[in-house]
């Protein structure tokens, strides 16, 4: 019996929640390659499946949290127009009248 595609999906996110923690721990355990290749490997697995779209967001959000935490700022930068553009392009962005549009460059 084969799952859903929404069951998979939850999966994944619950899954995106648990590999971000992971990262966080590596980095705290000195291993910084070791937790970006974990984040970026997750997110390019979700990237590749149209179906994990919440799941490939969620990623995104945990790619971000840790090149914050890194104090990587460019990689932090690159991360959230990654995902605004992603949102917008899902119609994940809820259409208000005056939308504010996020200035990215602020964040350096």
């Amino acid at each position: 019996k084969f799952d859903n595609v929404k069951t998979v999906a939850k999966r994944w996110v619950a899954r995106a929640a648990h590999i971000e923690v992971v990262a966080h721990m590596l980095y705290a355990d000195h291993r910084h390659k070791d937790a970006v290749k974990l984040v970026e490997g997750h997110t390019a697995i979700c990237k590749s499946y149209s179906n994990l779209r919440s799941a490939y967001l969620t990623s995104l959000n945990s790619c971000l949290t840790l090149f914050m935490a890194m104090c990587e700022w460019d990689k932090a930068q690159k991360t959230a127009e990654t995902a605004f553009r992603f949102c917008k392009e899902q119609n994940f962005v809820i259409p208000i009248e005056n939308p504010w549009e996020p200035n990215f460059s602020e964040l350096t």
